[in-house]
Order: C-alpha cells, then structure tokens, then sequence
C-alpha cells in the first residue's frame, strides 16, 4: 500500500502543475483510493496499469532510445511493480536494466512530478504511463550499446508526441 501512497502524491504533484488534465486521469485516482480504503484490489484484474518510463536528455538536447526486439527505437518503459518504491525509481531501474551503470540525474519538474502522465490504449485494463526526465553526459553511454545498434541519442525531434517534446524543451531551457 506504500506505492499506491507515492503514486497518489506523485499525481497530486502533477495535477498541481496540469490541472486542465484531471478528467482524464480521475479514474486512476479513484482507483488508487478505493485500494487504499480497502488495503487489498478487489477489482478482478481490471486494475489499472501503471508504468514508468525515462526520458534522458543528454549536453547536446539529444535522447537516449533504445531498440526494441522489433527494431523500434523507443525510450525505456517497465511496469511499476509492488516492489517499487515509487514510478520514478522504476523508471531508474528500467535505466540500469538497459543501459547498465549510466550515471544519470533527475532533471527539474513541477514538485519533482512525473513530466507527463499518459493515458494510453489498453487492452483489458487502463494503463497509464508516468514519464520521468533524466540528465547523463553523452560520454557515459557504454559505446558497445551504440556499436551494436543497442541504444543511441537521437535528436530532440524524435519524440513524436508534441506535448512530450514541449515539455522536455522546458526542462533543458533550464539546464540539463
């Protein structure tokens, strides 16, 4: 019940900052009450999904992707598990897994929020997904990940959500 505590105060940060988006993540919240109240689900599997993903941004405005299996480049996602402490330290996991001991740094938020909060398309469950910015010095990245075509920085221009590429502009007009 911890977690569903971190997630509800990472939202109330977020909301503080992007009320116009509350409708749209309120079935979350109630959600994440209603466990509360209960201190168990009950909900048969139809529970929200939450996961994290990391967006790091490195000296040069530049993104860290990774290849999927498919040959997509994508940044880091995993779902928030009940060993998790919050989603931002699931998303640093998810950076570790991938990219091994990349030295990053969380970038300035509205009260340390998630960047964006996505509601994305779900097949039996809501799935939202908290996206995180972090800062790393291009010159950390394994250069063995970019040889084997693992990971590489992009330019800022491919992030194709609009909302998403605005927002970490604003974090690196304040400084990486």
């Amino acid at each position: 019940m911890r977690l569903v505590g971190q997630v509800v105060r990472e939202l109330n940060a977020y909301l503080s900052g992007h009320p116009d988006e509350r409708a749209r993540i309120e079935p979350l919240f109630e959600t994440l009450l209603d466990h509360a109240r209960r201190g168990h689900c009950r909900h048969g599997g139809g529970c929200p999904v939450i996961s994290a993903g990391a967006l790091v941004v490195n000296e040069r405005g530049e993104v860290l992707k990774a290849r999927s299996p498919h040959g997509v480049w994508q940044f880091v996602e995993t779902h928030v598990g009940p060993t998790d402490v919050t989603p931002r330290t699931a998303a640093l996991r998810v950076v570790r897994e991938t990219f091994g001991p990349l030295d990053v740094w969380s970038c300035p938020t509205h009260d340390d929020a998630p960047l964006v909060v996505d509601v994305l398309p779900a097949h039996a469950a809501p799935h939202y997904g908290f996206r995180y910015v972090f800062g790393a010095f291009s010159s950390t990245l394994p250069s063995a990940l970019q040889d084997n075509g693992v990971a590489q920085w992009m330019p800022l221009t491919s992030i194709r959500s609009d909302v998403l590429q605005e927002r970490v502009r604003k974090v690196l007009a304040t400084g990486v």
